[in-house]
């Protein structure tokens, strides 16, 4: 299957559950949307501290149960990585990647309590951009498509607030925190 087909699957899969979930009033109570912002951390051949970066998701939850939900996920990375770091994944330059991805939400805990842990698996499509500088001092662009994951381990507090860790393509660990409506 093409890239280019995979990454028009995902994002169909993505705005279909969104529409289908949403379109009956008796299912409005078991949809969740959730909005992150967080701080990713390269995790190529080591972990590097960017100068700058920024994390940004969109969550769309459609509880089944008290414990399992269907998720999906639309999001963005990016990070601008200092020159002469002396770190083992890059010598300076930029990485961004945008996920499309969908998958499920276990929860753990009573749904009445204040704080709830849960963990979620998502699969999809994802586009990457990235530069980086070789050893000729030369600015390599690199970008395409692919297989897009994440995995990430949140705690729900007071049913509203969450933070967590996630794992995420393309080479990212992202601290994370949110806010549930």
């Amino acid at each position: 299957m093409s890239k280019n087909v995979l990454l028009s699957l995902s994002f169909c899969l993505f705005f279909t559950l969104q529409t289908l979930v949403g379109q009956g009033s008796k299912d409005l109570p078991n949809l969740r949307h959730q909005i992150q912002l967080g701080y990713p951390v390269e995790i190529g051949l080591g972990l590097e501290i960017p100068k700058a970066a920024i994390h940004f998701s969109y969550n769309g939850t459609y509880r089944f149960n008290p414990y399992f939900a269907s998720e999906t996920q639309l999001s963005y990375s990016g990070a601008n990585f200092n020159r002469n770091s002396a770190t083992f994944a890059r010598d300076g330059g930029t990485l961004q990647s945008l996920n499309v991805l969908t998958g499920g939400r276990v929860l753990l805990f009573r749904e009445e309590s204040s704080f709830r842990v849960y963990g979620n698996a998502l699969i999809g499509g994802f586009y990457y951009s990235s530069s980086e500088f070789n050893a000729d001092n030369e600015l390599n662009q690199n970008d395409g498509f692919g297989i897009g994951i994440s995995l990430g381990l949140f705690a729900l507090i007071n049913q509203s607030w969450n933070v967590g860790i996630s794992i995420e393509t393309r080479n990212f660990l992202i601290l994370k925190a949110g806010y549930t409506f």
